[in-house]
């Protein structure tokens, strides 16, 4: 009895030893399952970050290319008013210029009736100038005057 009381007591010790072992061994596979569980959430939160940061950066890039197509839109709306109003203003000088030219002819016109208004008045007066011419220049004069009025 005492030899078995000594081999149970043997075996139990054995057996509290390798619970010992074993329990360890449980502990430390446990930390190692809760630092898998922590790094796989921590991951999943991660992708749900990088997910919601993806989708906005696609939204702020869908947005950019729509306000580029506005710009767009705008820029040739103001491309073809200038062009419009280049056109316009090539045009209205175009005018100006034609306008100068009938005033300037208008002006020497103007100039060369009075001078032959002045010479007509000239030999009107002159004593030498016979009837018929008198009546002839009367009335060129009085043409001349109805023309500058």
């Amino acid at each position: 009895m005492k030899e078995k009381k000594e081999k149970n007591h043997k075996e139990y010790d054995e057996h509290v030893d390798k619970c010992a072992k074993s329990k360890k061994k449980a502990l430390v596979a446990v930390a190692g399952v809760n630092d898998a569980a922590t790094t796989l959430k921590n991951q999943r939160e991660y992708q749900v970050q990088v997910t919601n940061l993806k989708n906005l950066l696609v939204t702020s890039h869908e947005q950019a290319l729509t306000k580029r197509q506005e710009a767009n839109k705008i820029h040739q709306n103001y491309t073809q008013m200038i062009t419009k109003f280049e056109q316009q203003t090539t045009m209205t000088n175009e005018q100006i210029m034609e306008s100068k030219t009938r005033i300037s002819g208008a002006q020497e016109i103007q100039r060369i009736i009075a001078v032959r208004m002045k010479e007509v008045s000239t030999l009107i007066s002159r004593p030498t100038v016979t009837a018929s011419e008198k009546s002839k220049l009367t009335s060129e004069k009085s043409e001349i005057t109805l023309k500058l009025e």
